[in-house]
């Protein structure tokens, strides 16, 4: 099965990460690349390669047709770029165009079965947000959208051999999170990344509830979600898992710096995490380039690198391959588990 790649925002690091990935994967490779010649060309330069590029390049009007998706790596060159719309950290409103763009039709190819997954490029939520006319919160809600699910159907995850973490909430402002906290948003993350778990192999799945607030809140001290919201769903998960003959574990809620402690010990199997930064910052400092960022509860695969555009280095020949090599080995073993769960 082929593996679709958007390019992500042109003023990134996209190109140059896909470029690199391609040299790794050798001139078989079954992708297909959702992007522009243009973007490519330009990574091209910054990291000194030498045309031919290792990839077949085709029009846009070949999205829907067999060639695409055929034998080696392609590209679908879906927007005509300028030289000023590929400026390194340099965003502009064709860039945001062409993320979306690139993000829209690789959706509609593995929701129509001609690619397996889908690994994505960093992009830019404000570009994104500027073509919308409306708040772009990421990629995540947006893919959840063209599937036809609504934002709280999927959930984000972080999946590596190290760490493993799911969030009850994503791409909010901090300020807004104890308000969202629910108990039903709680187990829809915890029973997503149960799955998710027991497809890559745990047979007991182990997981520890962070709390929202410092120490878990220290019985009220500092914020009473703990008591209010989180605790209450934990046990009744705890009581349905028994009721439905589960296997998986759930404790918590800990303080979150103990919750990941002990599972980098490997005394849990994966934490879930409250907000956004709760899980980045533990993926960042414990296992950067190696954790892959997953959407759970979409119809078909999207993995990402678990980092952002990197304008500090973009167009400078110094992108890191290796969340994006990582982005693309999770998603060939997700897309193998499922299919040979499907006896296909």
């Amino acid at each position: 099965m082929r593996i679709g790649i958007t390019l992500g925002d042109p003023a990134g690091v996209g190109g140059e990460l896909t470029l690199l990935l391609l040299r790794e994967l050798g001139p078989a490779a079954p992708v297909t690349v959702f992007g522009s010649m243009a973007q490519l060309g330009r990574a091209a330069a910054a990291l000194g390669m030498t045309p031919p590029l290792p990839l077949r390049p085709l029009p846009a009007d070949a999205v829907d047709r067999p060639e695409a998706y055929a034998e080696g790596p392609t590209l679908l060159d879906l927007v005509p770029l300028t030289q000023e719309d590929v400026l390194p950290a340099v965003p502009t409103r064709a860039g945001g165009q062409a993320q979306l763009r690139y993000l829209s039709l690789a959706a509609q190819a593995a929701k129509a079965g001609r690619i397996g997954a889908v690994v994505t490029g960093p992009v830019n939520k404000g570009g994104i947000s500027q073509v919308m006319g409306s708040r772009f919160s990421g990629q995540t809600e947006l893919l959840a959208r063209l599937a036809g699910l609504r934002s709280g159907d999927v959930a984000m995850a972080f999946t590596g051999e190290k760490l493993r973490t799911v969030v009850v909430t994503t791409h909010i402002a901090l300020k807004d999170v104890p308000a969202t906290l629910k108990a039903e948003r709680i187990e829809k993350a915890v029973r997503l990344e149960v799955d998710h778990l027991e497809e890559l192999g745990f047979r007991k799945p182990r997981l520890v509830v962070a709390g929202l607030n410092p120490h878990a809140g220290e019985g009220g001290l500092f914020g009473d979600e703990e008591h209010v919201v989180i605790s209450p769903a934990v046990g009744a998960l705890q009581t349905r898992f028994t009721e439905e003959g589960m296997r998986a574990t759930i404790s918590g809620p800990l303080p979150a710096d103990t919750a990941f402690r002990r599972h980098l010990e490997g005394r849990f199997d994966a934490v879930v995490a409250m907000y956004h930064d709760q899980a980045m910052l533990a993926c960042r400092l414990a296992a950067f380039g190696e954790t892959v960022n997953v959407t759970l509860g979409l119809p078909f695969v999207r993995t990402s690198p678990d980092h952002g555009t990197a304008y500090d280095i973009a167009g400078k020949g110094l992108a890191d391959p290796r969340g994006m090599l990582s982005a693309y080995r999770l998603a060939v073993r997700l897309v193998e588990l499922r299919g040979r769960a499907r006896g296909t």
